[in-house]
């Protein structure tokens, strides 16, 4: 299940995501300000753009010029009874009958790991090295599973090396680009859990629960305006998520 609403207020290393600020509204976002202006590993919350809103968001403000950018809000879906980007209004296209319960904040959509999944065309979307924040909830439906080949629930671009960006499990949860993956060791629970993926032109960084749990150096050359959730960016061998 998705929901992207990320609370965070905090002001010490990590995203308090029971405070507000970050997103108190339910959704999904892609936020790509680079928060990071001090340096450190911080996200500050506090900063201008990074989501005041709690969903899906896309924002890609930064000094960082090797890449396409864009300046604010990207796009941001609530998932709320609708597949619409509330930014542009684009809408998805899904694979299936969109089902739709309780998320962490308002609607959440489910994935049933088998054919699911929903792709949006937002020609928007940062490319190339840009940077660039993705962030959301999300609920994974399979925790003790370990399972054979990674589970992609949300990404866009190309499927070939450095040409992706998103986020995928396997028995953790991971960023991905599609040759340097940001691992970590943050293990999935079942419970809503808040994921946020930055890249700020040299490193990609994945906070889980709002603490740093994956650091790699990377220069991105992601290449596509398709996002797509719930599943792989591979036309060929999609790798469906259950959630």
């Amino acid at each position: 299940t998705l929901n992207t609403g990320g609370d965070a207020n905090a002001t010490g290393g990590d995203i308090d995501s029971t405070e507000t600020g970050h997103g108190d509204s339910g959704g999904f976002v892609v936020n790509t300000r680079d928060e990071e202006e001090g340096g450190g590993d911080d996200i500050d919350p506090n900063e201008t753009g990074f989501g005041d809103s709690g969903t899906f968001v896309c924002d890609t403000d930064d000094d960082d010029d090797s890449g396409t950018q864009v300046d604010g809000l990207v796009a941001h879906f609530a998932l709320d009874d609708s597949l619409a980007d509330e930014v542009d209004g684009d809408v998805g296209a899904a694979t299936m009958v969109p089902q739709h319960e309780e998320g962490r904040h308002g609607g959440a959509l489910l994935f049933d790991g088998v054919d699911d999944k929903v792709t949006i065309s937002a020609a928007t979307l940062p490319q190339g090295n840009a940077a660039r924040t993705l962030s959301l909830w999300a609920k994974d439906a399979e925790p003790g599973v370990d399972v054979d080949k990674a589970r992609f629930f949300a990404n866009w671009g190309t499927f070939e090396g450095l040409k992706g960006f998103g986020l995928y499990r396997t028995s953790n949860w991971n960023g991905y680009n599609h040759q340097q993956d940001v691992s970590s060791t943050a293990a999935l629970t079942g419970n809503w859990t808040h994921l946020a993926l930055t890249h700020d032109g040299v490193a990609m960084k994945l906070y889980v629960g709002g603490a740093l749990k994956g650091n790699q150096t990377a220069t991105l050359q992601t290449t596509g305006p398709n996002f797509v959730l719930g599943a792989s960016l591979s036309s060929d061998q999609p790798m469906y998520w259950k959630g």
